[in-house]
């Protein structure tokens, strides 16, 4: 296990001198700002994904629940939450890539 922790990579690599926090005894990772924007555009990618998932599986229900007004209300309530949710993560990494970029 000890061996495991110590090859640990988190965005980037194990810094040079090897060596552990002493606080925690986790190895000290080098994270660069290219691995970091990388890592969080790949977590900003998947939850666009599923979000758009998401949203087209709430448009096939608002299509077939057309003759049950509460089913179209939850549908369509679905589809604004979820579209919301899409413009905070691309505003997100709009924010992020900003940031780092000024680093």
């Amino acid at each position: 296990m000890d061996k495991f922790i110590s090859n640990l990579y988190v965005f980037g690599a194990t810094c040079v001198d090897g060596g552990r926090d002493d606080l925690t005894g986790l190895p000290r990772v080098c994270a660069t700002d290219s691995a970091v924007r990388s890592g969080l555009q790949l977590l900003f990618g998947v939850v666009a994904i599923v979000t758009v998932i998401y949203i087209m599986i709430a448009g096939i229900k608002l299509m077939v629940d057309q003759g049950d007004p509460q089913s179209v209300a939850k549908s369509r309530q679905s589809i604004i939450y979820a579209a919301l949710g899409l413009v905070i993560v691309l505003t997100a990494e709009i924010i992020v890539t900003f940031v780092l970029g000024r680093l």
